[in-house]
């Protein structure tokens, strides 16, 4: 898409504006659109209110890339969102920290435009006074902090108590405005309506508030150190920014699992557990916070969509599952790293440096919840590698469906379910049950044919082995021998010798297998 706004007219209800320079701009390929935020001047007025004339403000952008290509059902959702934003800033208008809305609407791409004849929906809200936190982070005073917290915090809160939730929680979406001390949350497109669902109240101390990164001494205290200050790489792949955007998606999982669940073993208590256990916990969701940032940091050196946090649903209650959910999510990332750094080996080497750093610190995560579950904190010889289309689909289970403001451009595939052991590990299991739905695509297609579930563990090439059909949709098969650790298993009906291509023929899963 031509980035030449600047300069464009824009026609939203009484308002005339000319785009003056492009705030930020990024692609939500499931939706076909482009979003565009530009700053903007108003060149005339309808109703003739001389004080808006040249007025600063805000323009959003939801661009349709292709009208062939969208459906109804997308142009459905695409508006949707945008009148979400729009009911959003009119809501929490008297908050004092949000932009104000001033014009909402729906034009039609001309033939200057990338594709005339599709819809852009705009929205046109005040530019608020100050600079973007991203960008002064590392200038901003403790006592700035201070106030950028407690202001944010009394705002999300004002936002709960309307009955909003707030779900992008990072420094870009933050202005500060040094000459009042007054701070301002932005990009209410990622602000929902939950009525009386909309969570627990919000302290200063919430994990929210915590994972907007702001906070260096939050990640200082815990870690004894914050963001690396190494140089940049001078280029990164696309292939290496769909892997980050990946580990985008993944990291903040993670980040929320862990603020989240920080919050939650306070109260539940951690009796049968070491006495450090909550302050184990703390350094960890501290590091993953870390991890966000080094990542985003990455992809915004190369002006590449960074992923926010999506809604979640973890199904904890206690201590104990809390724990044990958390040796399966930490495995994933590990695993989901290590196919990363060796997609990437050849073409982004000096990206290894970020990715082995990070990989070490995560396996130290997952030995802590294996030996609080009676576990070896080494199960094996050597981790297993995924790649990141499987890493993405194991992590979905976990998300509000229809939640993410941003999806990577990765393929979702078909569910698989395994049926439970008596126990937390599938160790001496000699056969399992797996249940898939036969209707979905690309199941469909292999329907008749012999069907395979293909098991990666460890540095191994797949190991497969036949399924016998108990069912529609149900089959069962042998347990290779020698699966130490974390083993991945797929549905597919070919056999090929590598993980990269058994991803491209997966059918169904993967589905993630503690072995021992």
């Amino acid at each position: 898409m031509p980035r030449k706004w600047p300069g464009k007219i824009v026609k939203c209800e009484n308002l005339t504006i000319k785009l003056t320079s492009v705030l930020s701009e990024r692609y939500i390929h499931g939706l076909g659109e482009c979003v565009v935020v530009a700053d903007g001047q108003c060149v005339s007025v309808a109703d003739g209110k001389p004080e808006e004339i040249d007025k600063l403000v805000v323009v959003k952008l939801r661009v349709e890339l292709d009208p062939e290509t969208v459906d109804d059902d997308d142009r459905e959702v695409a508006m949707r969102i945008a009148a979400m934003e729009w009911a959003a800033l009119m809501e929490l208008v008297d908050s004092g920290h949000t932009p104000h809305s001033l014009a909402l609407g729906t034009m039609i791409q001309d033939q200057s435009m990338p594709h005339p004849g599709g819809y852009i929906h705009v929205l046109v809200m005040t530019k608020v006074p100050g600079q973007n936190v991203q960008q002064i982070l590392l200038d901003l005073t403790e006592e700035e902090r201070a106030i950028i917290r407690n202001q944010l915090a009394s705002t999300l809160e004002y936002m709960r108590l309307k009955g909003w939730r707030y779900y992008d929680p990072k420094p870009s979406n933050l202005i500060w405005d040094s000459k009042t001390s007054q701070m301002y949350l932005v990009d209410l497109e990622a602000a929902d309506y939950l009525g009386k669902f909309a969570g627990d109240k919000i302290t200063p101390e919430s994990g929210i508030v915590e994972m907007f990164g702001v906070w260096e001494e939050f990640a200082h205290r815990k870690l004894g150190g914050g963001l690396p200050n190494i140089e940049a790489p001078s280029f990164i792949s696309q292939s290496a920014i769909l892997g980050l955007q990946v580990a985008n998606f993944l990291e903040n999982l993670e980040a929320f699992f862990f603020v989240d669940g920080l919050k939650n073993i306070t109260t539940w208590g951690i009796n049968e557990y070491p006495n450090d256990t909550i302050k184990v916990v703390g350094k960890i969701a501290a590091q993953e916070i870390v991890h966000i940032a080094t990542i985003v940091n990455l992809l915004n050196t190369f002006d590449a969509t960074t992923i926010p946090p999506c809604k979640y649903s973890f199904p904890v209650t206690s201590t104990k599952e809390f724990l044990a959910l958390s040796n399966i999510i930490t495995s994933v990332g590990i695993s989901a790293i290590i196919g990363l750094s060796e997609s990437i080996a050849a073409t982004d080497p000096t990206l290894m440096k970020f990715l082995s750093s990070i990989t070490t610190v995560e396996s130290r995560h997952d030995a802590f919840f294996r030996i609080t579950d009676g576990e070896a904190p080494n199960p094996a010889p050597f981790d297993t590698g995924i790649s990141s289309i499987w890493a993405y689909n194991l992590a979905l289970s976990f998300v509000v469906p229809g939640s993410c403001p941003v999806e990577p451009p990765v393929p979702i595939l078909p569910t698989l379910s395994v049926s439970l052991p008596s126990g937390p590990r599938f160790a001496n299991t000699s056969a399992m049950e797996f249940t898939w739905d036969s209707k979905q695509t690309p199941v469909s297609f292999e329907a008749g044919k012999q069907l395979f579930i293909g098991w990666v563990n460890q540095l191994n090439v797949p190991v497969y082995t036949k399924l016998t059909p108990m069912g529609e949709g149900k089959g069962k098969s042998n347990v290779p021998y020698g699966l130490e650790g974390v083993a991945f298993a797929v549905l597919t009906s070919q056999r090929p010798d590598d993980i990269n291509d058994l991803t491209s023929t997966t059918l169904a899963g993967p589905v993630i297998l503690p072995m021992s």
